[in-house]
């Protein structure tokens, strides 16, 4: 093999080896910045949403009706494709004309979206079901909470 073309063969395998760090690089930072946003949701979720949910929950409670509080974590849905559900926190309100596991009762979840770095309201009531905001999770307040909460019972009750 003559030496430019060696030359020129080393050249083009250094960039490729320049270039595969740096994917490695870029990848490992976000792996770590989702790892810190999951374990930041976590955080949200013991000192800011399940309190929320819980104060509410008991008010509702003491006007005659019951509530559950539901806490999933992020589960791989298809280990083929990788697809996961994203962790999540429920308020669901038990109507009297439903069930306590019942579908149909209407509810209000906070996910956390993980490649957008933001939580994800999403209210249900048996009329319909929907979108109520994204944030970024630093943004978010239990005055946040509670207003999604309180705007999904008016619409319920």
């Amino acid at each position: 093999m003559e030496d430019n073309v060696k030359k020129s063969l080393d050249q083009i395998f250094s960039r490729h080896r320049e270039a595969e760090q740096a994917r490695q690089v870029q990848k490992e930072a976000m792996v770590s910045a989702e790892a810190k946003f999951k374990a930041e949701f976590e955080e949200a979720i013991d000192s800011i949403i399940l309190p929320v949910m819980n104060e509410i929950g008991e008010y509702i409670k003491s006007q005659g009706y019951d509530f559950r509080v539901d806490r999933k974590a992020e589960r791989v849905e298809n280990p083929r494709t990788g697809q996961t559900t994203p962790a999540n926190v429920s308020l669901v309100i038990i109507t009297k004309d439903e069930p306590r596991h019942s579908q149909r009762n209407p509810s209000f979840t906070i996910f956390a979206e993980v490649h957008s770095k933001k939580v994800r309201f999403y209210e249900s009531t048996p009329s319909m079901s929907g979108p109520a905001g994204d944030y970024p999770l630093t943004a978010l307040t239990r005055e946040m909470v509670q207003a999604g909460i309180v705007k999904l019972i008016n619409r319920v009750f």
